[in-house]
Parts: structure tokens; C-alpha cells; sequence
């Protein structure tokens, strides 16, 4: 499958419903001293840090870190942070700075969420991704007890063409799995790209 017919056949057979939403509920925060890393924006936000986040809500936990449901508290916007245990990272913290700097930080895609701001606490990195409305891809499958041929073509297209980008950026992606994929509201695929 090369890129030409994936982009026609994305064009063709585009999702028509819009029926998915989101669930919100409150939780407490955690604060600590941080280091500014990156951010999109450094005009409005040169010294992005995690006290800058009302945690709503845990969305998901892992074994290197969590996923929180956040409000920036200065542009009143909603986020979802990442954040990564140092510990358990592989690298040195040169190395990781490196390759955020030089990849993650800088993507942006149409079928990416992309990384807003980027920083870190003593003990942790946190990526902020601007929230989308939608639902993970694995619960979807296993609400809808998985998908139809044309919906399987139609997002594994969109996985084609975000792998093809990436790749084109010196980028393997090896965390791709169900739960860091959201369906939007409007039926595509945004993937987490970190």
C-alpha cells in the first residue's frame, strides 16, 4: 500500500458519525520544583510548569508513568499530561533531552496529538497534549466487540500515513498500541506520539 492510495482512500471513505464523548470527574494535585523544558508557545508560556496544571482526573496508569486529565490554569484550556518516571527511563538525561528536543517536541501531524509543552520535576517528565473529545481506541473495540472491514482499512490507513511520517522524521514508534490511540469525535484516529 503506498502513500498515494492510502490518501485516497482515507478521502473516500472518511467516517460519517459523531457520537463519541468524554467522561470527567475531579481529583486532587501535585505540585514540585520544575525545570522548563519546551513549549509551542513561548511567547504566552516561556516557563511552563506542572503548578500551572489543575489535575481533574487519573485517566490511565502504566508501568513507566500516568496519564491525568488537567486544566492549564493560565489559559483556562484542558490538557492531558503524560508523565514518565526518570528512573525507569532508559537513557541518560542528556540522551532523553536530546531526543525530545530533536524529535517528540517538534511533530506535528494531522493524525499526531501534538506536544504542547513539555517539562520536568525532580522525579518525573511530563508531556502536555491538548484533550481531545473521543474514546481510546481499545475501548472502542471492545464496547463495539471490534470494527467492520471498511472502518479497519479506514484507521489502519491512518496508522500507515502517521508511520510513514514519523519514519520520514528518523522516528521509530514503539509504543504503538490500542490505548494510545483515541478515536475523535469526528472518527479519526489521533495517536499519542510519545
Amino acid at each position: 500500500c503506498n502513500l498515494f492510495d492510502v490518501q485516497t482512500f482515507l478521502i473516500d471513505y472518511s467516517p460519517k458519525e459523531k457520537n463519541r464523548e468524554s467522561n470527567d470527574s475531579e481529583e486532587g494535585k501535585k505540585t514540585d520544583s520544575c525545570e522548563w523544558i519546551f513549549s509551542k508557545d513561548e511567547k504566552n508560556f516561556p516557563d511552563i510548569k506542572n503548578q500551572d496544571f489543575n489535575i481533574l482526573n487519573i485517566l490511565g496508569q502504566g508501568n513507566t508513568g500516568k496519564l491525568y486529565y488537567a486544566e492549564n490554569k493560565r489559559n483556562k484550556k484542558y490538557y492531558v499530561l503524560k508523565s514518565l518516571k526518570k528512573e525507569l527511563l532508559d537513557l541518560t538525561k542528556k540522551e532523553y533531552m536530546d531526543k525530545l528536543k530533536k524529535g517528540v517536541c517538534h511533530l506535528s501531524f494531522k493524525f499526531l496529538i501534538d506536544v504542547e509543552f513539555c517539562f520536568e520535576t525532580s522525579d518525573r517528565i511530563y508531556f502536555a497534549f491538548p484533550y481531545i473529545k473521543g474514546e481510546v481506541l481499545s475501548k472502542s473495540i471492545k464496547v463495539n466487540k471490534g470494527f467492520n472491514e471498511e472502518q479497519i482499512k479506514f484507521y489502519a490507513g491512518i496508522i500507515i500515513l502517521t508511520l510513514e511520517y514519523l519514519h520520514e522524521k528518523e522516528i521509530n514508534y514503539r509504543a504503538l498500541n490500542t490505548k494510545s490511540i483515541i478515536i475523535d469525535e469526528d472518527g479519526y484516529l489521533k495517536i499519542i506520539p510519545s
